[in-house]
């Protein structure tokens, strides 16, 4: 009878190490890959670490194309790979997976996750080619004098070049541009970052208005 109780006891002891050990097991397993039907952006992620689906993740993520419109109404396309742009989700697939640790002990229906990647590049190279894009470039090289020319055939006479008005602020327009991107932002309009600015007339620039007042006076 004590022989029969002993192997009761051995067996109930071992059954429960068995059933201890594969608990530990399973902690361990979840503690470091996600738990069954985790689905995260299409991706299917049972068992897989975070470093594996943040890989498939942004292999599978396109890198967004960043157009300018200029104030008028031009779009101007800009490559944001040549600034260095990248991607990453390990941040919010960590949180994630700390939440989910214990979801396979509740047998919980998983519904599919979308997650978004926190985004980097390079603040100088994206200044640099905001800076030298055409437009850019050729609204720098303009006159800035106030001017009285001859028009072209079948306009007025003459007509007044104004290089004091809406000027592009290039600073003001890497910042804005910059500020678009950190907030998601792709489609950037010029026009609502305030980045065009009128100059101060020199005397010589007010003594042409005058002068062109004066001539439309006569025709």
């Amino acid at each position: 009878m004590k022989k029969m109780l002993r192997i009761c006891l051995l067996t109930i002891l071992c059954m429960t190490f068995v059933t201890l050990g594969g608990f530990l097991a399973l902690t361990w397993y979840y503690g470091r890959t996600f738990v069954v039907n985790t689905w995260i952006n299409g991706i299917y992620c049972t068992g897989m670490t975070v470093e594996e689906v943040n890989g498939e993740l942004v292999r599978n993520m396109e890198i967004p194309e960043l157009t300018i419109i200029d104030g008028e109404g031009q779009s101007w396309p800009l490559d944001l790979s040549l600034a260095d742009y990248r991607v990453d989700y390990t941040d919010s697939l960590q949180a994630y997976l700390r939440r989910r640790q214990s979801a396979w002990l509740r047998q919980e229906e998983m519904t599919q996750q979308h997650m978004f990647p926190q985004a980097s590049w390079s603040h100088e190279k994206l200044r640099e080619l905001v800076a030298g894009m055409d437009w850019v470039r050729e609204d720098r090289e303009k006159s800035m004098a106030v001017e009285i020319r001859t028009g072209r055939e079948g306009e007025f006479p003459y007509i007044l070049y104004d290089g004091k008005r809406s000027r592009l602020d290039t600073e003001k327009l890497c910042d804005y541009v910059q500020q678009c991107v950190e907030r998601g932002i792709y489609q950037v309009q010029v026009r609502q970052g305030d980045c065009y600015e009128d100059l101060e007339d020199t005397e010589a620039d007010l003594l042409q208005r005058m002068r062109y007042a004066k001539l439309q006076s006569f025709l």
